[in-house]
């Protein structure tokens, strides 16, 4: 069976767009999901926030201001097409990493520095 496609967004203002993928895998196999933006702020840096809504406690958003349940955040540059890519390591059930990452339903926030633009996807982890 094929992969499912990956999920895509688009900030209807700016055409700022957010893509994801998988979109959905099964929470106990180590994934890498991708996370990338394009027809941003041309060179510029893109922040990313992975938000656990069932959390509670840990980091604060800064994209977001909502609940302090961030799972990762960091970013990427954007080149000077507006593209930007990252990855995020997701452990599955792998020894020493099993109380990480579990069921549920992840919430991808991205925001253009250069313009502002703002944007989020889920993916489910089942």
């Amino acid at each position: 069976m094929a992969p499912p496609a990956p999920a895509t967004t688009t900030d209807a203002i700016k055409n700022f767009q957010l893509s994801l993928g998988p979109p959905e895998f099964d929470a106990a196999t180590p994934q890498v999901i991708t996370i990338e933006t394009s027809d941003g702020g041309l060179d510029t840096y893109v922040d990313i926030e992975i938000a656990d809504p069932a959390a509670q406690g840990g980091v604060c958003p800064k994209i977001t201001g909502g609940p302090c349940n961030l799972i990762s955040s960091g970013g990427a540059e954007a080149d000077r097409n507006g593209y930007a890519r990252l990855e995020f390591e997701w452990f599955g059930s792998t020894p020493g990493h099993d109380d990480i990452h579990h069921p549920g339903t992840y919430t991808v926030t991205v925001q253009d520095r250069g313009n502002g633009s703002t944007v989020s996807l889920d993916f489910t982890a089942r």
